[in-house]
């Protein structure tokens, strides 16, 4: 399961006391929680792919901006923000 360039949104008739999210496809994140059944989720920023937050919980991340997207496995040595994300795939970020 993945949900693209999620962003802000009310819905119609929803208090702004509230944060709802949606991706690029219309879909609202809360609504597609129970679709992620791998073991980690991670907020995944989309212009290079730097993974910028993890937890088990999908309910746990704020998606506003990010790609979310989930794994069954990270690599040794995982810490967010020095690995990325792309085409399904995670690797280390290399200082150029």
């Amino acid at each position: 399961m993945e949900l693209l360039n999620l962003t802000r949104y009310y819905p119609e008739g929803a208090t702004k006391s509230v944060q709802f999210f949606r991706s690029e496809k219309g879909e609202d994140f809360y609504e597609s929680m129970s679709l992620f059944t791998k073991r980690y989720k991670l907020c995944v920023r989309p212009a290079d792919g730097v993974i910028r937050a993890m937890h088990e919980d999908v309910s746990r991340l704020y998606p506003a901006g990010f790609n979310v997207v989930e794994v069954d496995e990270l690599p040794e040595g995982f810490a967010v923000g020095k690995w990325r994300y792309i085409d399904g795939e995670i690797t280390m970020l290399t200082k150029d």
